[in-house]
């Protein structure tokens, strides 16, 4: 059996005032640690989308990023 044709990964592309998750990688050379931070989209563009955390900082994100965990509306 030989794969003809793939289906397109559906990308979900989140709306201003929507929740999404993403998963945070901090490495100091000898371990590796990931956290999940809840994040709200200020700005979507085309390919990308901006997304501030609860402190403050602002994130710039593609939709396929494979840090991306969930997308929730508010």
């Amino acid at each position: 059996m030989k794969l003809i044709n793939k289906a397109a990964k559906k990308i979900v592309k989140p709306n201003i005032g929507d929740v999404v998750h993403l998963e945070m990688f901090y490495n100091d050379g000898r371990v590796i640690e990931t956290f999940v931070v809840k994040t709200n989209v200020v700005k979507v563009n085309r390919v990308t989308f901006d997304a501030k955390t609860e402190d403050g900082n602002v994130y710039r994100i593609k939709f396929n990023d494979p840090h991306i965990l969930s997308t929730k509306d508010v």
